[in-house]
C-alpha cells in the first residue's frame, strides 16, 4: 500500500491562493529506470508570474519587481534574501521563494528537492535552484524555492504554470510509493510548524533537536 503524504499550502496568503497541488512527473521514455525514477517524482510549478531584477545601490542589494501586477507585492516579502551567512560565498548571494508548500508524514519520510531538469528552458535562469534533504515526519516546515543568483546582470524571470521544482520521498523501504493528498492546514498543523520554525540555528544536533519536537507533535495529521 503506498504512503500517504499530506499536502497543503502554510500559512496562505494572497499569492498562495494560485498555488497547484504537486503532480507526478510524466516522462515518454522507454528506459525502465529512467521511466522507475520518474514515478516517483513529483513537479512543483510556480504560481504565479516573477519578473524580478537585482539591484545594488548605496543602501546595499535589493530586489525590484519589473513588471506591475494587480495586486500589491513586496518583494522582500514575498522574495526575501536567505541569511548571508548561509551564502556559499558573498559574490553568489540567495534568495527564496516563499511559496510554503507543505508535505506531511505520519510515518519517517524524508523530502528531496532539485532543480527541474528534465524541463528545457529556451532562456536559462540566471543561478541554480539550490536542493533540500529532510525527514517531513519530525521536522514540519514547509519546502521553499530557494535560488543562488550568479548572473546578477539578468533579470529572474518565471511564468504562471512553470516547473520550478521536483520533489521526491523516501522511506526505509526504497521500493516504497506514495500517494498524495490535499489537506487543511489545520491548527494543530500550524502549531507544529511553529515549533519547527526554531530548528533552524541548531546546526550540530539538528536531529537531536527534531526528535524532541517529534514527542509533542500529534500521532496523526492524515485521516
Amino acid at each position: 500500500m503506498a504512503v500517504k503524504i499530506g499536502w497543503c499550502v502554510a500559512e496562505p496568503r494572497y499569492s498562495d491562493m494560485l498555488q497547484d497541488p504537486p503532480e507526478l512527473l510524466r516522462v515518454d521514455i522507454r528506459c525502465p529506470v529512467i521511466a522507475a525514477w520518474a514515478a516517483q517524482t513529483y513537479v512543483i510549478r510556480a504560481p504565479f508570474d516573477l519578473d524580478i531584477e537585482f539591484k545594488v545601490s548605496g543602501e546595499g542589494a535589493a530586489l525590484a519587481w519589473r513588471t506591475d501586477y494587480d495586486f500589491m507585492i513586496d518583494p522582500h516579502t514575498i522574495v526575501p534574501f536567505t541569511n548571508p551567512s548561509q551564502w556559499r560565498a558573498p559574490t553568489l548571494p540567495s534568495i527564496q521563494w516563499v511559496l510554503n508548500n507543505l508535505f506531511v508524514a505520519d510515518e519517517t519520510v524524508f523530502v528531496e528537492t532539485c532543480a527541474p531538469f528534465f524541463h528545457y528552458r529556451d532562456k536559462p535562469l540566471p543561478g541554480v535552484m539550490m536542493p533540500a534533504r529532510f525527514d517531513i515526519r519530525s521536522w514540519t516546515r514547509p519546502l521553499q524555492w530557494v535560488f543562488e543568483w550568479h548572473d546578477r546582470g539578468q533579470p529572474l524571470q518565471i511564468k504562471r504554470g512553470d516547473p520550478i521544482q521536483y520533489v521526491r520521498f523516501h522511506t526505509p523501504n526504497m521500493n516504497e510509493t506514495f500517494k498524495i493528498q490535499r489537506i487543511e492546514y489545520s491548527e494543530p498543523l500550524e502549531a507544529a510548524v511553529k515549533r519547527c520554525r526554531g530548528l533552524g540555528p541548531f546546526r550540530r544536533n539538528l536531529h537531536e533537536v527534531g526528535d524532541a519536537l517529534l514527542g509533542r507533535r500529534p500521532k496523526r495529521f492524515l485521516s
